[in-house]
């Protein structure tokens, strides 16, 4: 029950924060759109929370595997588009293919999550550190919010957006970047 919580917290947590963040600087019908939204989105995370206090096995996953698609997904993008030099979609199309094939279910989602993430610009994700950094919070966003939202679209990516700003935000703090 504690991860379903902590899990919507950071949902709700990114879709505030992105809605505070197209909130500056907006006025007349567009803010009564982002406002709509984020109503739509806060009432999604009530009823997704009512719902798994009904059913507390829907949330369950393990860690371990995740995290390690999650680096691994990363890994494979990166390395396919710093090394090999292939294109940054077709470098993600590929990992996702081989993630589907290969892997079950939530780990090739992961894994193809993480593949969004490696897309991004390598003025962004310099280094392996960064890289493995990023996996890893792919790996842990992914598993905190494994049930929420389930079959609507844009999850993998609002995922692979929050790992890479977040990655990006930390090495900046630490002097990484």
């Amino acid at each position: 029950m504690s991860r379903t919580v902590i899990s919507l917290i950071i949902l709700a947590a990114v879709g505030l924060g992105l809605l505070a963040g197209s909130l500056a600087g907006t006025g007349g019908w567009k803010l009564y759109v982002l406002a709509a939204i984020g109503l739509i989105f806060l009432c999604a995370l009530v009823f997704h929370f009512l719902d798994l206090r009904k059913n507390p096995g829907r949330a369950e996953g393990k860690l371990l595997p995740i995290l390690a698609a999650g680096v691994a997904g990363i890994a494979a993008t990166w390395a396919s588009r710093t090394i090999l030099g292939l294109d940054a979609c077709v470098a993600s199309g590929l990992v996702g293919l081989l993630a589907a094939l290969f892997l079950p279910g939530n780990l090739a989602a992961t894994a193809y999550a993480a593949s969004f993430a490696g897309m991004s610009s390598p003025t962004i994700l310099a280094d392996l550190p960064m890289v493995f950094c990023t996996g890893v919070l792919v790996g842990v966003i992914f598993y905190l919010v494994q049930p929420v939202y389930e079959g609507f679209g844009g999850k993998l990516g609002t995922i692979a957006a929050a790992a890479v700003l977040a990655t990006a935000f930390i090495f900046r703090i630490l002097g990484g970047m």
